[in-house]
């Protein structure tokens, strides 16, 4: 057993000295967090910009109300904050809502870029349901500002035409029928209490968790062990080290030498997540009365 620890010391430690091993810990990170850093910033500038520019409605049925669609929407957002999964798919922020009187000023501000995108209301809308949309070339970020900006149109529709055959609580149970909810969950004692985990995952994602980190620690240890098998044979030290010790003692030494050395770089990876921001607990929960009561 000395020889099997002595071969696990020699395999840890020089496999976590290696320049390769240093700069696979610190680079990998660093790497995935620039990459995530700078695709959230576009992300967020493109929905930003997208949102400070207002799209144009032409009313030619004569439909719309846009400050009893603004009023609506207020009222169905303020309702809306009290849900537990707001927070976690929070919606994006309405862009303004601009009405022109004609198609022809309408194109003139989408050709000088004041607004996004244009969207017109046939004549015999309400027979046909027609709307036309006039648009300039648009980026990769677009169909989705493109969505939220349809949705946003439709509400302030579905506002005017409900507004002349009903008004206040009504109105507003129309425009926004699912708002307020109250989400209630049966707990382990089969009474009702409030939900408190928006993501819904609970005990799964600790498993889940905990499966990646193993097999993230499995796929490290197996390319450290194949480096340093193939490293041994080249300059012949394994014959050596088969005049000292069995094969199942080198073999097992090394498992335990590299499979120190993958988990210490997963557990390096979990700090880095853990310590700035909590997001692994938040993520990787694991319910231990769940665990208690079975």
């Amino acid at each position: 057993m000395n020889k099997v620890l002595l071969i696990a010391r020699w395999e840890f430690v020089t496999t976590v000295t290696r320049r390769a091993y240093i700069f696979a810990v610190i680079a990998m990170p660093l790497f995935y967090g620039v990459m995530l850093g700078l695709a959230s910033l576009a992300g967020r500038s493109a929905t930003t910009n997208a949102g400070r520019v207002p799209t144009a409605l032409v009313d030619q049925a004569h439909v719309l109300d846009l400050g009893i669609a603004r009023a609506a929407a207020a009222l169905r957002d303020a309702d809306a904050a009290s849900d537990p999964l707001a927070g976690f798919a929070a919606p994006a922020a309405p862009t303004p809502l601009a009405e022109y009187g004609d198609l022809e000023a309408a194109l003139a501000a989408l050709r000088a870029r004041t607004v996004a995108i244009v969207y017109v209301l046939d004549a015999d809308y309400v027979a046909t349901g027609g709307i036309s949309v006039y648009t300039r070339d648009a980026g990769m970020f677009s169909q989705q500002a493109d969505r939220q900006r349809l949705a946003q149109v439709a509400d302030a529709i579905r506002a005017g035409l409900l507004h002349p055959v009903l008004d206040g609580d009504t109105l507003a149970r129309a425009y926004a029928p699912a708002s307020r909810i109250k989400r209630l969950r049966l707990n382990a004692s089969g009474v009702p209490e409030p939900v408190t985990d928006p993501s819904g995952l609970g005990p799964l994602a600790g498993s889940l968790g905990v499966m990646l980190i193993l097999t993230m620690a499995i796929f490290f240890s197996a390319g450290f062990l194949v480096q340093a098998t193939i490293e041994d044979r080249q300059s012949r030290m394994i014959e050596i080290l088969f005049s000292s010790v069995t094969p199942a003692q080198l073999v097992l030494g090394k498992i335990l030498g590299l499979g120190g050395a993958g988990l210490l770089q997963v557990a390096i990876y979990v700090g880095l997540i853990i310590v700035p921001g909590a997001t692994l607990l938040a993520v990787f929960q694991v319910s231990m009365v769940s665990w208690r009561s079975r």
